[in-house]
């Protein structure tokens, strides 16, 4: 029974020290954010950046791998929410791939089937291998 009486004691007295850390910690770090506002000094957040461009290549043949097998294997579950988010997903692909080499993607979302096939034709125009 000691034991267990002073292990009790031990753990409510370090949850107790992790506590007041954590406040001085907090304390610090609002005292530092003030005073680089005071200073004139503000953090700036990251500004997003685009996938690297063979990330999307790889993204464009896995989904269009991904595709294909769906099209030939019929007795899949689901066979058409699985059809249609590849799909998707391959336009936002292919979107981003038009940002990256500065070819203009068409407007509408999802893409038609000539719509995909006009774009594939610009990005394979302007270099892109998938």
């Amino acid at each position: 029974m000691g034991r267990e009486r002073w292990r009790g004691r031990h753990t409510a007295a370090h949850a107790g020290g992790m506590g007041s850390l954590h406040r001085a910690t907090a304390a610090t770090v609002r005292a530092v954010v003030a005073m680089g506002h005071a200073l004139g000094v503000s953090r700036v957040p990251p500004q997003p950046t685009a996938p690297p461009l063979q990330r999307i290549c790889s993204d464009l043949h896995r989904l269009d791998l991904e595709r294909e097998w769906l099209l030939t294997n019929p007795p899949v579950p689901a066979l058409y929410h699985r059809l249609l988010a590849v799909s998707w997903a391959y336009d936002h692909a292919l979107r981003d791939a038009c940002s990256a080499l500065g070819v203009p993607a068409p407007e509408r979302d999802p893409f038609g089937q000539a719509e995909r096939l006009a774009t594939e034709a610009e990005l394979s125009a302007a270099g892109l291998r998938w």
